[in-house]
């Protein structure tokens, strides 16, 4: 009985760390994301104003 229940709790961890792992990879693949997309939009605001004048 203890061991099922053991081997319960083992696969909910392994699912809970792949579940977490997953979550991390998509939020540090969206904070780059969002990362390069901003100093572009601002290297492309400065390049209008340097035009503009």
């Amino acid at each position: 009985m203890s061991l099922s229940s053991w081997h319960v709790i083992e696969i909910v961890t392994v699912i809970a760390a792949i579940a977490v792992a997953v979550l991390l990879v998509f939020v540090i693949k969206s904070f780059i994301a969002g990362y390069m997309k901003r100093p572009k939009a601002a290297d492309e605001e400065i390049d209008r104003t340097e035009q503009d004048q």
